[in-house]
């Protein structure tokens, strides 16, 4: 017996010596289907806000220092739609910065702010509005960096709710149109003008080969949810740090 154990000790040891170490697995990413990623939505950023859904620049900065300083990933609208549709698996603290209208402080307030931190953002531009005052111009939109996505936000703004089927079609389709002239490539994703819809718009926007709407319905969302109807949690003038930390 005392020499089969020595036999069995040597045995042991070679094998050690042969294969070295055996060392822990390294740990996996966040699969698709346990994350949460909150999508924020903004709209205007300015130095001197007025209204509920103007931002101040020193906030808006704020909230981005807190977004970096805690280990939040930004996302594309292509990353997010890859971890949604559970063919990507998800980083570190996801979360889809959205901005809606296409507004010209966009330019002046908001990109720096992404450009220092190395954000990634959406931009929902109504065609209609494009080169009006308060507006980004066509020339402005594409010059924007290729880590900022312009997409859709129909033609004219009007509740896709309020519409029949062929006028939601005709108002998605006919800011595509404007919009993938000015980016390049077709659009594929939507925000909802005031955050609503109904089954003919729905319908609709699956037609003009959109692949994901956004809501203003509060809440994160997660892989499996409708992708033609995504919560957002709304930005507004009154937000403190400690609400916007509930949000992300």
């Amino acid at each position: 017996m005392k020499r089969f154990a020595s036999v069995l000790l040597v045995a042991v040891s070679m094998v050690l010596a042969t294969t070295g170490p055996v060392s822990a697995a390294a740990p996996a990413p966040p699969s698709s289907s346990s994350v949460s990623i909150p999508v924020l939505a903004y709209h205007v950023v300015s130095d001197n806000p007025s209204g509920r859904y103007q931002l101040s620049t020193a906030k808006f900065t704020e909230q981005m220092a807190y977004l970096a300083s805690n280990g939040y990933t930004t996302l594309t609208a292509d990353e997010y739609r890859s971890i949604m549709t559970f063919q990507a698996p998800a980083p570190s603290k996801p979360v889809l910065l959205t901005f809606d209208d296409g507004t010209s402080d966009f330019l002046v307030h908001v990109v720096p702010v992404l450009e220092r931190y190395g954000f990634k953002a959406v931009q929902f531009a109504v065609s209609d509005w494009v080169g009006t005052p308060g507006h980004l111009t066509a020339a402005q939109l594409a010059g924007l960096p290729a880590t900022v996505e312009v997409e859709n936000h129909t033609k004219d703004h009007n509740d896709l709710s309020t519409l029949s089927y062929e006028g939601a079609y005709a108002s998605v389709t006919a800011a595509d149109t404007v919009l993938a002239g000015i980016k390049g490539s077709r659009t594929e994703y939507l925000a909802y003008p005031y955050g609503r819809y109904d089954a003919d718009a729905q319908r609709a926007l699956r037609d003009a080969g959109i692949q994901l709407a956004f809501t203003v319905a509060a809440g994160k969302t997660t892989p499996g949810d409708d992708l033609l109807a995504l919560n957002r949690n709304m930005i507004v003038s009154s937000e403190t740090m400690s609400s916007f930390i509930k949000k992300v």
